[in-house]
């Protein structure tokens, strides 16, 4: 367990309830300033001051210094520029009673427009407004047919190669090989099996597969949705660890220009030192990787 995962008001307990002569703590990512409980008082207590209380932060190794010392595999980032679809009607849309089919990029500017209306709304709905425009604007974005198919193109040509991204409904659409949460643990366990013996060369995952797990074999890592949090994208490449032949890995990333995934993009990157190499679809990205010659 990495120590992120112990820092709640429950699971603390175990340092406060217990002696030790020393104590190390190890995480990849840790959000120090993330919430961890609220006292009664409403003092909000964050993960970062428990676990000062704990083992104080004594030493920090960020990704951009193990890519330079060489002590993690290398790493080749392929952004893909995906665009919303303005022809095809292939979005569910419309009221409980009345519904309809509209294209991607209809379906994206009405619930950005209402986002962008809720910024104005009274405060007595604002934050409920927000937050359900917000989500079904991401929603669409998670589930984009187009993204689906170019994904799945793009998975078609590669081998041993983990997919993560934010939305199981999309995950399942363009693999059967999910790890997720309703599976039993021994359908899970025979999908990991199964990729490392090589009887399939793909699996996916939302959460379960993004820390505390090596995966044998690994080639490839593919980024179909993300948030901002450029912690979920450390634990996320941190899957492509350093293997014994020293080969490289390479990530790809889709970003669906014109729309708030880019400033999702930006946000999630803007600390992390990657040499980007930006294509302007699947075809593009696999004429590059045969170009460099690299072995996919």
């Amino acid at each position: 367990m990495e120590i992120q995962d112990g820092l709640s008001a429950e699971y603390s307990k175990f340092f406060f309830n217990n002696t030790y002569d020393a104590i190390l703590c190890l995480s990849a990512t840790l959000d120090d300033k993330a919430v961890s409980y609220t006292e009664e008082s409403g003092k909000e207590v964050t993960k970062g001051e428990l676990l000062a209380q704990i083992a104080p932060v004594c030493y920090r190794y960020t990704i951009n210094q193990a890519q330079e010392d060489n002590t993690t595999r290398k790493l080749n980032v392929y952004v893909i520029m995906h665009r919303l679809d303005a022809n095809a009607k292939t979005i569910e849309a419309g009221s409980k009673l009345k519904r309809f089919k509209t294209t991607e990029k209809a379906a994206y500017d009405y619930w950005d427009n209402e986002f962008k209306k809720s910024l104005f709304m009274p405060e007595s709905i604002k934050e409920f407004k927000i937050r359900t425009s917000s989500a079904a604007r991401a929603k669409v974005l998670y589930q984009l047919p187009s993204k689906i198919n170019a994904c799945k193109e793009l998975l078609s040509n590669l081998d041993k190669t983990i997919l993560f991204g934010n939305d199981l409904k999309a995950l399942e659409a363009i693999t059967p090989n999910v790890v997720k949460g309703t599976n039993s643990e021994d359908k899970n366990r025979k999908i990991l099996k199964d990729f490392e013996d090589g009887k399939i060369s793909d699996v996916a995952s939302f959460k379960l597969l993004k820390q505390g797990i090596s995966i044998n074999g690994l080639k490839n890592i593919i980024l179909h949705s993300y948030y901002t949090k450029e912690l979920d994208l450390v634990q996320r490449l941190g899957r492509a660890r350093l293997e014994t032949n020293n080969s490289e890995a390479n990530v790809f990333i889709f970003c669906t220009i014109g729309t708030v995934e880019e400033k999702w993009f930006n946000k999630m990157i803007e600390n992390i030192n990657l040499n980007l190499v930006y294509c302007k679809d699947v075809q593009d990205v696999l004429n590059k990787i045969k170009t460099n010659a690299k072995e996919i």
